[in-house]
């Protein structure tokens, strides 16, 4: 039996029902008709005392679509409810590319809230439009405002930004951090030499970014550089990350490395970060650093599955024959092993052929 469409009329009386669900179908049943006429009272329903019906007029929102909607969001992204706040945005970036004009104009709006909002979505809708709107806002008087315009450049990943968000490299803090953390999400290769002239004495959060974009990158340029924060307690794990990067991206950066004090690695074999503990065991492998083997050994009896495979992946790189390996291990070792074959780093893959044939044969 094919069920008529509810008239609109029917849907404004739920719409004003006590009843929670029927508020709730009359915002679904708006969604679906698509009908303009009821923005006004959805609108109304974003900041209704229930959080499903709050929800279903923020899908119908999105589903009706359009400019339309966009601009009668705008004054309640300066409600004082953050519920509402909140919805508003995710609806606008519900609608994407249809509220773009309505974002950019907000740009410029008096209050550096809204202007902040406005990157914020702007980037999380990512469409590279707005990325010039966005070069211009990293001059805004606000620095949360500035900062939003380069974690929106960022996220974007226009690359006309690099020039720009470059020459913010210098000042405040904070802004550096974001324009660092930009860089990196971008990607392009021209941003390294800006990113290691940043001075050696510049505030730690800043160095934490610049490392971790440098690894994001992945040009083996940084290695040099990012070696030099390896005695640093703050930065060192950071360091082995963003090499670690580097040598998967470029893996001809190994040659680089094996001409280079690595020893710091060793300690963070015993860091408390799984993320670092995994780069300085990928990176002990990829050079063959026999001295860590016995560390190494240790990541097998982790409790981590990951750690493990590392370990392993670094254990056959750097001595295949496996002949330092406790027996108790041998069983657990080969089921990794018969899942490394199919690894996609044609080394691993070899090691670990290598390394099985051997126990086969024992």
């Amino acid at each position: 039996m094919i069920t008529s469409k509810p008239k609109f009329s029917e849907l404004l009386r739920k719409i004003k029902s006590e009843n929670d669900d029927e508020r709730r179908w009359a915002a679904q049943m708006m969604g679906e008709l698509r009908e303009k006429e009821g923005i006004p009272h959805l609108i109304n329903l974003l900041s209704d005392k229930s959080t499903p019906v709050q929800e279903a007029s923020a899908d119908a929102l999105i589903k009706i679509d359009g400019k339309e909607v966009a601009e009668k969001l705008v004054p309640l992204l300066s409600s004082n409810e953050a519920s509402v706040r909140n919805i508003s945005i995710e609806i606008l970036e519900g609608i994407g590319e249809k509220a773009m004009d309505v974002l950019i104009s907000l740009l410029k709006d008096e209050d550096h809230d809204i202007r902040k909002f406005a990157c914020d979505t702007l980037g999380n809708i990512a469409n590279p439009k707005a990325a010039p709107y966005l070069i211009t806002t990293l001059n805004d008087s606000n620095i949360n405002v500035a900062c939003a315009a380069a974690e929106a450049l960022g996220k974007i990943g226009d690359k006309r930004a690099v020039e720009p968000i470059t020459k913010a490299l210098e000042g405040n803090m904070w802004l550096m951090c974001s324009c660092a953390e930009a860089l990196g999400r971008i990607g392009d290769k021209r941003a390294v030499e800006s990113l290691m002239s940043i001075p050696s004495n510049e505030n730690a959060l800043v160095l934490l970014s610049t490392i971790k974009a440098l690894g994001k990158i992945g040009n083996e340029r940084a290695i040099d550089f990012l070696l030099c924060f390896s005695k640093s307690e703050t930065l060192r794990g950071a360091v082995a990350e963003a090499i670690a990067q580097i040598v998967e991206k470029q893996g001809k950066a190994v040659d680089k490395l094996k001409e280079l004090d690595l020893s710091f690695l060793l300690e963070l074999l015993e860091s408390k970060s799984t993320s670092t503990r995994k780069a300085a065991a990928f990176l002990l492998g990829k050079v063959k650093y026999k001295k860590a083997i016995s560390s190494l050994v240790k990541f097998l009896s982790d409790e981590d599955e990951e750690i493990k495979e590392m370990g392993t992946k670094a254990l056959i790189l750097i001595d295949p024959s496996l002949e330092y390996l406790p027996s108790e291990k041998n069983e657990e070792v080969r089921e990794i092993l018969e899942s490394l074959v199919y690894d996609n780093d044609e080394e691993v893959r070899n090691a670990a052929n290598e390394t099985l044939k051997r126990l086969i044969n024992h």
